[in-house]
């Protein structure tokens, strides 16, 4: 009975790890549609995320906005996913929020793009696939007001916002950027999409 017990535990095994070695992609005639939506989907969240950025920046200057990213972003987040039924993240190789810190695969697809910039190439959104999610990601570009929170420290980021940040955000690597680098990537799950995605040959 054991032997038995045993020898299905290696059966099982050896099926996940064949799982797991598969690649996945997303079939021809779903790209397009998933690209369109990923697109509007990041746009809404940009669009939501700056609105709420510059009203705290009045009320509270640029030390308000680290308040209102680590007291309110992830509420907002939370919010658009329910709308939209995705999920919805920021990555990044110099994450701020330890949440967003960016996966192997991730990783690969930032270097990719970074590459891009170097060679001064226009960056398009990319989509991955897993056994069930299609994942669309659109890379994030520093624009000028970014810096205030993002840039060098003592430099575009003023003191009392740099304390507020090593305060809130103890382990931060966002800081030192400059303007039109890649911060990061949108990510947008979408969800039990089984019928659109195919095994890699």
């Amino acid at each position: 009975m054991i032997k038995r017990l045993l020898y299905l535990i290696f059966i099982v095994v050896i099926l996940l790890s064949c799982e797991n070695k598969q690649n996945y992609t997303v079939k021809e005639e779903y790209k397009e549609n998933f690209i369109k939506n990923g697109s509007e989907i990041t746009a809404a969240a940009f669009n939501q995320l700056s609105s709420k950025l510059k009203n705290a920046i009045m009320h509270g200057g640029f030390e308000g906005t680290v308040e209102y990213c680590n007291l309110n972003v992830n509420q907002l987040m939370n919010s658009l996913e329910k709308d939209l039924n995705v999920k919805i993240s920021r990555v990044s190789d110099k994450n701020r929020n330890p949440k967003n810190k960016a996966n192997d695969e991730e990783l690969k697809i930032i270097e990719e793009y970074k590459q891009y910039i170097n060679d001064k190439l226009k960056l398009f959104p990319t989509l991955r696939a897993n056994q069930k999610d299609v994942i669309f990601y659109s890379p994030i570009k520093t624009l000028p007001l970014c810096l205030n929170c993002h840039g060098e420290a003592n430099h575009q980021i003023n003191t009392p916002t740099l304390n507020i940040i090593n305060e809130k955000y103890p382990e931060d690597k966002a800081t030192g950027y400059k303007i039109d680098e890649l911060r990061g990537l949108w990510k947008i799950v979408f969800e039990n999409q089984k019928e659109s995605i195919e095994i890699v040959k």
